[in-house]
């Protein structure tokens, strides 16, 4: 009789992590004894028996040849995305994990998208499968802290508003995104610790929530309710561009080289524009022309346009060339640079946003259903 754990059984929501299979030809015991849980680990090794050991486009394959077809697939591609992994174990998830690392790669499958952000860190602190326990809840802590950010991040957000309520959109903002930079910084202090593992990072998405409750209010407050929609969502673009370079965290991370061209271009452009509708005329005073205006933020826009081709044709071609080899930085040395943003956008909330004067809102016109009608003498009746 063979007997393998302890495991994880996903027979239902309860996700017990101390089981034990016993094996005795096709009959599986568990213990602590389950039959929900039997049912669901024979069902997988029936169909672990019935499925191929490997497939070549669809077609039944031994192991060798899909193994010679992947690494020709993955060689000739620019940027391979590795997907599929909907059934696969714990350490499926981080042997893709570390093969997209190796080759610049994007991983693609529900669940897994969320654990590539913490587990490869939570793995180098040795921190992943520690049990963290909370009230009556024991979970691993790359687990704990995946449930706690996302639960941290919705409570957040109502949190946030109430607090700007009180004393004030950029107030707020400057204590949130401060808030953020300290808990980013005893996070890369503390990780090896299973529990500051857990608490800040969840911490971390506390801070990072209240974009959700403050910026559409600011976008009101500056541009009025018409077109207040398309007003934040054009601000909200912000989150798409910021994807664009969140790469190169990763390639500091790894001391990898990186193609800067769609970023060069996605700066200047930003840069442009930025400059022409905010900084010129709001920050530094400037009496900036239409005609000068359009052509600037023109410019940009055709830059930043090309940038984002380039993210998605990375053969495209450019009159210049910025491959570079980063240095290998480390997470602290990453997260150091979350700070440093985090630190500028809450000094620019405090000194920027805060003196900025609200535009005057037009008084709204009331209607008098009995209105006074004066006489040529003046006098009223």
């Amino acid at each position: 009789m063979a007997e393998l754990g302890p495991v994880t059984c996903a027979g239902c929501a309860l996700l017990c992590d101390d089981v034990l299979i016993e094996r005795s030809g096709d009959d599986l015991r568990l213990l602590p004894r389950c039959d929900l849980g039997a049912k669901w680990f024979a069902e997988c090794v029936a169909d672990a028996q019935d499925a191929p050991a490997a497939t070549v486009r669809g077609e039944p394959a031994d192991v060798e040849t899909a193994l010679t077809r992947a690494a020709e697939l993955l060689r000739a591609a620019r940027r391979p995305l590795l997907h599929g992994f909907d059934a696969a174990t714990v350490d499926d998830a981080r042997a893709a994990v570390a093969l997209a690392d190796r080759l610049g790669a994007l991983v693609a499958t529900g669940g897994l998208m969320a654990v590539a952000q913490l587990n490869p860190m939570a793995i180098d602190y040795k921190v992943d499968q520690v049990p963290v326990k909370f009230l009556f809840i024991t979970l691993p802590a790359i687990q704990f802290a995946l449930s706690a950010d996302r639960l941290v991040n919705g409570l957040c957000r109502p949190f946030w508003g109430w607090v700007s309520d009180h004393i004030g959109r950029e107030k707020t903002m400057t204590v949130a995104f401060g808030l953020e930079a300290i808990a980013i910084f005893i996070l890369i202090n503390f990780a090896h610790n299973p529990v500051a593992f857990v608490v800040f990072s969840a911490f971390t998405f506390f801070g990072w929530g209240e974009i959700f409750s403050l910026f559409p209010a600011l976008t009101g407050d500056f541009f009025g309710r018409k077109h207040a929609t398309a007003n934040y969502g054009f601000l909200y673009t912000a989150k798409g561009t910021a994807s664009v370079l969140v790469p190169i965290g990763s390639a500091l991370a790894a001391g990898k080289a990186f193609d800067f061209r769609a970023d060069v271009l996605l700066l200047l452009g930003g840069a442009l524009a930025v400059f022409a509708h905010f900084i010129g005329p709001v920050v530094l005073g400037l009496r900036v022309s239409r005609k000068l205006h359009d052509t600037l933020f023109y410019i940009g826009l055709c830059l930043v346009t090309y940038g984002i081709v380039l993210t998605v044709v990375p053969g495209a071609w450019t009159p210049f060339a910025a491959k570079f080899t980063l240095p290998k930085v480390g997470w602290v040395g990453v997260f150091a640079v979350a700070i440093v943003f985090d630190l500028t956008a809450a000094v620019l909330a405090f000194f920027v946003l805060r003196r900025m004067k609200l535009p005057s809102h037009v008084p709204e016109l009331s209607y008098d259903p009995h209105p006074k009608v004066a006489v040529a003498a003046g006098v009223e009746r």
